[in-house]
């Protein structure tokens, strides 16, 4: 009678999954940025590899991966994953929250 609790509903899941490979507090930021603007958000907590990270992004069921790797610490962006398939993008990392929001929303 209870299953029903642990079922992934669009109310209920991840939308986005952070893929921090450079450690620190970039994934942390970014997680807590996202959850300010109302946007689920989840992470590794345990400096996993990235390929690790990538499945249990998969296995979150969020829609989409934000990557932060050293090249895009050093440009100051991230990279947007759609999990769901379809083209990553490279977004500045100043204007994720809003890509990411209206992602979420539909409307790109």
């Amino acid at each position: 009678p209870y299953t029903s609790l642990f079922r992934s509903t669009p109310e209920t899941a991840v939308s986005g999954f952070v893929v921090d490979v450079v450690g620190g507090t970039a994934g942390r930021d970014l997680v807590a940025e996202l959850r300010r603007a109302g946007i689920s958000a989840e992470r590794a907590y345990d400096g996993r590899s990235m390929k690790s990270q990538m499945k249990q992004a998969d296995r979150s069921g969020a829609r989409v991966a934000l990557i932060v790797g050293e090249d895009e610490q050093a440009a100051g962006q991230v990279t947007l994953r759609p999990l769901g398939g379809g083209e990553q993008v490279r977004v500045e990392r100043g204007d994720v929250v809003n890509v990411v929001s209206d992602w979420v929303k539909g409307l790109l």
